[in-house]
């Protein structure tokens, strides 16, 4: 989940989301990373937090890690998610991870 001000949030201003997942065993990522062109509105999911005045916007995306199935070769190994949000001439950068977590 992001969250943004009121003026941001409402804007429609264009921006970059980045996701990476890293494979912090082996300390490398050898799959490519997914850029998607978002904006701050509606259609992208961004809308009023409660009753405003700032914005929020959930999104889901799948992480594909090739040889992540159960039991491949990267079984053991601890993997972490990371993603950046950033707007049109970086005046804006938002950056969150998740927990490292064992593929199986």
């Amino acid at each position: 989940m992001a969250v943004a001000g009121s003026n941001l949030g409402s804007s429609a201003a264009p921006c970059t989301l980045t996701i990476s997942a890293i494979d912090l065993t082996a300390v490398s990522q050898p799959w490519p990373t997914q850029t998607l062109q978002q904006a701050f509105d509606a259609a992208h999911g961004w809308q009023r937090s409660g009753t405003g005045p700032d914005y929020q916007c959930t999104q889901t995306f799948p992480v594909p890690v090739p040889g992540g199935g159960p039991g491949g070769p990267l079984a053991g190994h601890t993997l972490q998610c990371v993603a950046s949000l950033v707007s049109q001439g970086a005046q804006i950068a938002s950056i969150i991870h998740s927990a490292p977590f064992v593929l199986v």
